[in-house]
């Protein structure tokens, strides 16, 4: 009988233990992550077409001006710099847009080196 209310005591215990992890994990704030480099290309005829670079180590590519035309893909760092998302980059962008572009990329590299 001891016993077993000393195993409930841990019990509880640990529980309360848990629940406080818990409650002190779900205090911290979503970080959205920092635009570090944008390029807009925004034909007032035709596509908005947007490129940018974020500091949660993603590239983004995104186009449409109405909701029924647009869309976005994105990839990693290393991804872009292997080759995801250039050909789309230098055909709706441009190709110094992708040349700025990797060149941001390497200098980011470097700094987080």
């Amino acid at each position: 009988m001891i016993l077993y209310e000393l195993l409930s005591a841990i019990g509880i215990v640990y529980l309360g233990f848990l629940i406080w992890k818990w409650l002190k994990k779900s205090k911290q704030q979503y970080q959205a992550p920092i635009v570090i480099r944008e390029w807009i290309l925004d034909d007032p005829e035709g596509e908005l077409y947007v490129a940018s670079i974020t500091s949660d180590q993603k590239v983004w590519s995104a186009c449409g001006r109405y909701a029924m035309s647009s869309g976005s893909t994105s990839t990693t760092w290393s991804g872009f710099l292997a080759g995801d998302l250039n050909e789309l980059v230098r055909t709706t962008m441009g190709q110094k847009v992708l040349d700025e572009m990797i060149e941001c990329l390497k200098q980011q590299n470097n700094k987080n080196k």
